[in-house]
C-alpha cells in the first residue's frame, strides 16, 4: 500500500476516485507484483471503502464509485501472471533440514507428511489430538473454514506420530503449542554456547537484555514460520563442502552468483588466514576445515539461481569449479507435495479427503498428475 500512502496520504477520501484506483494499480504493476497480488490488494482497498461507507465515515457515492472499477483480467493487462505453485521435491526439503532448528525441522516434516496447511501446523496442540484410535485424529481448534461451520479432521500416520511423541511426552499443559519459537530460540542459544571455542568470560555468562523489546513468542505465525523456512533455504544455498583437497596445502576460492540474466562479480577467500587479500573474510569464508576438505559460506544473493565455486592451490593458475544450485520453497509447497503423492498412490478421491476439500477440482489443483502415470499409460497403449 506504499503507493497509496505516497500519492494520496495527504488528500481527502472524497478526492480518491476510480481514476485514482487505476493509477495505484499501475504503480503495483510497475513494482512487479503478480496479477493475483494486485487483485487481492484491490479487493482489500474496495472492502475498506465499503466498511467506511457502512459506518457513515464516507459517502456511499464515494464507495460505490470505487467498487465500480472492474478488476484486471488475465492476458488483458501488463500485470504478470502468477507462477503456478509446484510441489517441492523431497530432496530439496532434506537439503534444507540441517539448517533449521530441530523444532522448525520437525514442523516441516509433519507439515509434509500430513498435508496440513501452515496454520494447522502452528496451531498443533496436545488437546486437539485424539490418540484413542489409530491413526491419530487431529481436529484443529481453529482453521480456514471454521466460519463455514465445517469440521477439519487430519489423520496422523506412523511417521508423523514418531515425530510428535517426544513433544507430547514433555508437555505439561495440553493447551500449549507443540512447536514454539521460544524453544527454538533456546536451542539456538545453547548451540552457540556449545560451538564456542574460546573460554566464556564471567561478564559473558549471561548477556540477555533485562527488558528486550522483542521476545520469542509461544506460537509461530504463518509469517514467522515461512521466514524460518526461507532463512534455512538461503543458508542451504550458500554453504558447501569442497573435498579432495591436498593435505597441508593453502587454497584460494572464488564465488559468483548466477541469476536468470547474468553472473555477479566474484568475491575472494583463502585458507591462509594471514593473507593480505583476506579482507572479505566476514562475507566469504571457511567455517570448518579438515586435512582434505573445507566448508565454505558466502553471502546470499537475491534471486540467484545458483552459485559457482572456483578453487585452486595458492600459486596455481588454473581454477577448478563446482556449481551449487540454489534451493527455495514456501510452506504451502509442502502441502502440494503431499497431495501429489497421495493422488499418485491412492487417486484423486483420497487426495480430496486428505486435503479436506469439498470440491474435487480444488483437490486436482493441489495434487498434480505425475508424469510417471502418463508414461505408464503410453507404454501400454501408445
Amino acid at each position: 500500500m506504499k503507493p497509496l500512502v505516497k500519492h494520496y496520504g495527504n488528500k481527502q477520501v472524497s478526492e480518491f476516485g476510480p481514476l485514482s484506483l487505476k493509477f495505484i494499480r499501475e504503480k503495483w504493476i510497475e513494482a512487479g507484483h503478480s496479477l493475483s497480488t494486485i487483485r487481492k490488494r484491490e479487493g482489500q482497498l474496495k472492502a475498506a471503502f465499503r466498511w467506511a461507507a457502512e459506518n457513515e465515515m464516507i459517502s456511499a457515492e464515494t464507495a460505490n464509485a470505487i467498487c465500480l472499477v472492474r478488476g484486471l483480467k488475465k492476458g488483458r493487462s501488463k500485470a504478470r501472471n502468477p507462477k503456478k505453485v509446484k510441489p517441492v521435491p523431497d530432496e530439496v526439503v532434506e537439503r534444507t533440514i540441517p539448517f533449521m532448528s530441530p523444532i522448525v525441522a520437525d514442523a516441516v516434516r509433519v507439515h509434509r507428511l500430513c498435508a496440513m496447511r501452515s496454520q494447522d501446523v502452528i496451531n498443533l496442540r496436545a488437546a486437539d489430538i485424539d490418540r484413542s484410535q489409530m491413526p491419530w485424529k487431529y481436529i484443529p481448534h481453529t482453521h480456514k473454514n471454521a466460519n463455514r461451520e465445517l469440521t477439519r479432521e487430519i489423520a496422523i500416520g506412523p511417521k508423523a506420530r514418531a515425530i510428535l511423541i517426544p513433544y507430547l511426552d514433555k508437555q505439561d499443559n495440553p493447551e500449549k503449542f507443540l512447536f514454539s519459537p521460544k524453544e527454538s530460540m533456546k536451542w539456538y542459544e545453547e548451540e552457540k554456547r556449545r560451538n564456542r571455542k574460546s573460554k566464556v568470560q564471567p561478564s559473558q555468562t549471561c548477556r540477555k537484555k533485562k527488558n528486550p523489546k522483542r521476545k520469542p513468542k509461544d506460537q509461530y505465525t504463518s509469517c514467522s514460520y515461512g521466514k524460518a523456512i526461507r532463512r534455512a533455504c538461503q543458508n542451504a544455498s550458500t554453504t558447501t563442502t569442497i573435498t579432495g583437497l591436498s593435505e597441508n596445502k593453502k587454497y584460494e576460492f572464488q564465488v559468483r552468483a548466477s541469476t536468470t540474466t547474468e553472473w555477479s562479480e566474484s568475491i575472494f577467500a583463502t585458507t591462509d588466514k594471514n593473507a593480505a587479500r583476506q579482507k572479505l573474510r566476514d562475507t566469504f569464508r571457511w567455517i570448518d576445515k579438515t586435512t582434505n576438505s573445507v566448508t565454505l559460506v558466502w553471502p546470499y544473493v537475491k534471486k540467484a539461481t545458483g552459485y559457482e565455486i572456483q578453487y585452486r592451490q595458492a600459486g596455481d593458475k588454473q581454477w577448478a569449479s563446482v556449481i551449487i544450485q540454489a534451493v527455495a520453497f514456501a510452506p504451502h509447497m509442502l502441502r502440494h507435495a503431499a497431495a501429489t503423492e497421495v493422488r499418485r498412490l491412492f487417486g484423486l478421491d483420497a487426495a480430496q479427503k486428505v486435503l479436506s476439500h469439498s470440491n474435487p477440482q480444488m483437490a486436482a489443483h493441489y495434487a498434480e498428475i505425475s508424469f510417471e502415470t502418463a508414461a505408464k499409460a503410453m507404454e501400454e497403449i501408445g
